[in-house]
């Protein structure tokens, strides 16, 4: 999902909804030829959440990711079909709420637009895990405009595509460099250029978030969604780029993300034919380069397509991921430093195993979905 990379808090407690199930999931394999049972998914999801839940209580862990702990926590007690998983998210996110609003009850007066775009999203995952603060949200509202589209999303979405000449910062020196720069001012290393693909998914996670939220961030949805055209034909998984193949993944992911509500309901295929056959057709590429993340984000997508565990390749990338599982709960690599690549890995991967409670057909934008398909206007 989103790295914004600041902030998080805690507030006083309050009651919390309670989600009630006496039922305990079936014994019964999960499809006829499979090695695991409905209690081994359902074991294995609550071990991974346990696992996340731990990073996210990490004081140094949540200052740096608590935004997205929080969108975390929410989605998976929203779109979750088992009563347990849901339960428990829900109560681990509003615990990890209250923190994030003790430690951001204002907008702090040097805040540029990465601290206010991190705000704006952590305070809408607070929202959503019922702990709103309208004082903040207010504040925010009112500082937002003070900075351009190019602040928040590289680019100004009403003028141009994402553009591919945004330099990444300095692998040597971590400076960070003005657009269109190739060789880093303050130490002269050479620069590697962001993707277009990495602007594009970023940027919509920004606009749903303005949509969803109500704060500016750079752009409509609409404004971004006009670009997707631009962007195909999608570059193959083993294109020697690997860093721009690997980007086009998670936008393809994104813009079903976004337009479906995070899982909330499914698309038809038809509406974004070029997107589906990408995932249908990469799908095990990534359990053949032990990628449980990707592979996470593959499944869910298709799952909100319609693909579900009567399809061969779909029982292949659950039972790869309940059997990859790490004894701590994790997905991924134990030995990875990055507390946000562990928790997120195993968060992508718990989404490839778990099932959905679908809420009905239905796009969240719809002008955003038919300038996808038409092209810019």
């Amino acid at each position: 999902m989103w790295r914004y990379g600041i902030l998080l808090a805690a507030l006083p407690i309050v009651a919390a909804v309670v989600f009630v199930s006496n039922s305990q999931p079936a014994k019964d394999t999960l499809w006829p030829s499979s090695r695991f049972t409905e209690l081994d998914r359902q074991r294995s999801l609550l071990r991974g959440l346990e696992f996340i839940y731990a990073s996210a209580k990490t004081p140094k862990n949540f200052v740096a990711n608590g935004d997205d702990f929080l969108w975390c926590f929410y989605s998976l007690s929203a779109a979750a079909k088992d009563p347990e998983l849901k339960r428990r998210a829900y109560e681990m996110g509003q615990d990890r709420a209250r923190e994030w609003r003790r430690l951001y009850p204002h907008v702090p007066a040097d805040a540029d637009a990465d601290v206010i775009g991190g705000l704006a999203f952590g305070s809408l995952s607070a929202a959503l895990l019922d702990l709103p603060d309208d004082r903040l949200k207010a504040e925010l509202v009112a500082v937002a405009h003070k900075f351009k589209a190019e602040d928040y999303l590289q680019f100004d979405p009403t003028k141009e595509p994402p553009p591919s000449d945004i330099p990444r910062n300095c692998k040597k020196c971590k400076s960070s460099n003005v657009r269109g720069t190739k060789v880093c001012k303050k130490c002269g290393e050479p620069l590697r250029m962001n993707s277009p693909y990495d602007i594009l998914c970023e940027a919509l996670i920004s606009a749903y978030t303005t949509n969803q939220y109500g704060v500016w961030l750079g752009g409509s949805y609409e404004d971004v969604a006009q670009w997707v055209p631009k962007m195909r034909p999608y570059p193959r998984a083993d294109d020697k780029n690997f860093r721009n193949s690997h980007d086009a993944a998670y936008a393809i992911t994104h813009i079903v993300y976004t337009l479906n509500d995070y899982t909330l309901y499914r698309l038809k295929p038809e509406w974004l034919p070029e997107e589906y056959q990408y995932l249908r057709a990469n799908l095990k590429a990534n359990i053949q380069e032990n990628d449980p993340e990707t592979l996470g984000e593959f499944m869910d997508t298709l799952r909100s397509f319609g693909v579900d565990e009567t399809d061969p390749d779909m029982r292949t990338g659950v039972e790869f991921l309940l059997s990859h599982q790490n004894p701590d709960g994790s997905w991924g690599n134990v030995k990875e430093g990055d507390s946000y690549v562990r928790y997120h890995t195993t968060w992508t991967a718990m989404n490839g195993v778990m099932q959905y409670q679908w809420r009905g057909e239905k796009v969240l934008f719809p002008e955003g979905l038919r300038r996808m398909r038409a092209g810019a206007q």
